[in-house]
């Protein structure tokens, strides 16, 4: 656990500027919120016994789920110096679709067909999930995440990050940062998306005065998903 707690400090994700080399050292920089949730979400991933499936691929989710992070945890830092929202939008970033992770771990061949509904029938995955299992997957996993004792924010975002509409206090917080970092993230990675891509609500961005910084922030999310690419090459 602590070598790939280490190993992902250490990606681009993070973007520091020497190698860290100890969990000690890593928690002084990052913070124990953060590697908390780096820990928990590795747990996760690593505990749930998913198949290895034909059009849902876990690794490619844990990857989806370490970038949104890094997208959220970049957009709060931008816009305030709240450390609690900073620390909970990267949690959310990085545990958002862990209901995904649930269902195919559970159900492998239902919700397989789930995801061939929603690339044939061209809508979003949560609306195929939707008419298939009568819930998101930001429904189970802030179910689960609730059950878990996660902060209140971590647990709204998870469940509302596909339906901001429904969220009884929208502000500048995490449920909105992770709706626009998942966003961005599909934006700049469109074939990863499985199914029709999670489409932006601009009207609750424009309504707490946010919708004209989203360049900035795709602009910032790309910047990291870049120096990921470089340093991978």
């Amino acid at each position: 656990m602590s070598a790939k707690v280490l190993q992902l400090v250490n990606s681009a994700f993070f973007g520091l500027y020497k190698q860290i080399e100890s969990p000690f050292r890593a928690v002084n920089l990052l913070g124990l919120d953060t590697i908390k949730a780096l820990v928990l979400g590795v747990g996760v991933f690593s505990e749930m016994k998913s198949p290895v499936g034909k059009v849902f691929n876990v690794n490619q989710l844990w990857s989806h789920s370490m970038a949104t992070a890094a997208f959220a945890k970049k957009i709060a830092l931008n816009e305030s110096d709240d450390k609690e929202m900073i620390d909970n939008a990267f949690i959310s970033g990085l545990l958002h679709d862990v209901g995904k992770l649930i269902l195919f771990s559970r159900i492998p061949g239902e919700y397989e067909q789930t995801v061939i509904q929603a690339k044939e029938t061209t809508c979003t995955l949560e609306k195929a999930e939707h008419r298939v299992f009568g819930a998101c997957h930001g429904d189970i996993g802030g179910y689960l995440i609730g059950l878990w004792g996660l902060p209140g924010q971590v647990v709204e975002s998870i469940t509302f990050h596909h339906r901001l509409n429904n969220y009884p206090e929208i502000s500048f917080c995490p449920p909105v940062i992770v709706h626009a970092a998942d966003y961005i993230y599909y934006k700049l990675n469109p074939t990863s998306c499985l199914g029709e891509p999670p489409q932006l609500n601009e009207p609750i961005l424009e309504q707490i005065g946010m919708l004209d910084h989203m360049d900035t922030w795709i602009n910032l999310c790309k910047e990291i998903q870049q120096q990921g690419e470089e340093d991978d090459g």
